[in-house]
């Protein structure tokens, strides 16, 4: 018979196994929760938010235009109607004139959250899978892989024009010396003598603003005198002089002096030639593609030599066209996926989206002359496909994004995974 002693060790030993049991049992239960069913689908309009879902997006691409514009503002001169006789200069200005020009036209494309794109990545259980990688719009950029804002969508303004007046300066320097003249007029005195009046001739001097010509043949010789002071000190013959016999100024004082000559010698040419003053403009535009047919254009704005940019549609100019032609049609590629919605065909969602982009032309035109053309890559021009959505049950497989254009850019094991 066993003692109280042997009794109570068995029981411990027993109690203890049972214990063991009981927990493997639980540990085989809680591993079977740990079944990762991941599912994906597409977001609709209606869909209430989920806190325990992860939603992303695919970027779409947006097409933005920089137009720089050169408004030049011309102002005759006040003796532009002698500048061929003083100057031998034709064909000046007469009248005030207003020019624009179109100097440079710059494409780029940015991306942008497709608000069309959106999904949803919900898991049953408690889940093992990796993480999902968003940037700041909430456009996937990876699974398994750091944020990496690589994504170039800023601030987006839409097409805008703006104009500011400019004041040319008036002429207020027509000569170097006084705008009057001396003018002898000739006044007559009656003296009386014995036998009768005598009528007698006197000058009297006065003093008369100059005509236009003079003060434009003063201006004129002004310019001549400049002309050859600047010759002299750049030939030098100042200091030869036999009378004057003035030492030259050398470096930056020649410098300076010379130009200084030639300021002013423009200065009094314009009041023949005339003054001309350039402003550039900058415009922005944004055009978002449709996606739709292999071709679509667009009326940017509307451009007039005479009052710049307007507003797409004016008739007080002619338009600046944006066009896009696709390289091929994705669906006479990928028959198998049904993606157009548009043709009543429902969208399959197969798991992880990604996007494949299409290629296009892109050229903006003025009056069919081609002002920039370049081939891009535009997101809504491809196709959606879906990588498997059990990709979530491998922790060490990563997949990282092309964040402008929503491809896959490569599926791998991180070298410290393996």
């Amino acid at each position: 018979m066993r003692s109280y002693f042997e009794t109570t060790h068995i029981m411990k030993k027993y109690s203890y196994l049972l214990i063991l049991v009981m927990l493997l049992g639980i540990g085989c239960t809680t591993q079977e929760t740990f079944v990762n069913n991941t599912r994906v689908s597409k977001l609709v309009p209606g869909i209430a938010p989920n806190p325990i879902a992860v939603d992303y997006a695919l970027p779409r691409t947006v097409v933005t235009i920089e137009v720089i514009t050169e408004k030049r503002l011309t102002k005759p001169g006040p003796f532009a109607q002698y500048a061929e006789r003083y100057l031998g200069v034709t064909d000046v200005p007469t009248r005030d004139m207003t020019e624009w020009t179109i100097r440079e036209v710059k494409l780029s494309t940015k991306a942008e959250k497709d608000p069309d794109q959106v999904y949803r990545i919900e898991r049953e259980g408690i889940s093992r899978a990796g993480y999902v990688s968003l940037n700041d719009q909430g456009v996937i950029c990876g699974v398994n892989v750091p944020v990496v804002f690589s994504m170039n969508a800023g601030s987006q303004s839409s097409a805008h024009q703006w104009q500011k007046d400019v004041a040319l300066p008036g002429y207020s320097d027509l000569t170097l010396r006084k705008y009057t003249e001396p003018m002898l007029d000739t006044v007559y005195r009656i003296v009386r003598t014995d036998t009768s009046f005598m009528r007698l001739p006197l000058l009297q001097s006065l003093v008369s603003q100059k005509t236009l010509m003079n003060q434009a043949e003063e201006a004129a010789n002004l310019i001549m005198e400049l002309r050859e002071r600047r010759f002299g000190l750049l030939t030098g013959e100042y200091a030869y002089d036999d009378i004057i016999r003035t030492p030259m100024p050398e470096g930056y004082t020649m410098e300076v002096l010379l130009r200084e000559l030639a300021q002013l010698e423009y200065d009094y040419v314009s009041l023949f030639v005339g003054r001309v003053t350039t402003e550039t403009h900058r415009d922005m535009y944004k055009y978002l593609p449709k996606g739709q047919g292999l071709t679509e254009s667009e009326d940017l704005f509307t451009f007039s030599r005479f009052r710049g940019v307007l507003p797409a549609g004016s008739s007080n100019g002619d338009p600046v066209k944006i066009k896009f032609e696709r390289s091929y049609d994705p669906a006479s590629i990928y028959t198998n996926l049904e993606y157009d919605n548009l043709n009543g065909k429902k969208e399959v969602v197969r798991g992880l989206a990604y996007r494949v982009p299409g290629k296009a032309l892109a050229d903006i035109s003025l009056n069919n002359e081609v002002l920039v053309r370049n081939e891009i890559l535009v997101a809504q021009y491809g196709v959606v496909q879906f990588l498997p959505a059990d990709i979530f049950n491998d922790t060490k497989l990563s997949v990282e994004y092309h964040s402008e254009t929503g491809l896959v850019k490569r599926i791998f094991i991180p070298l410290a995974s393996k």
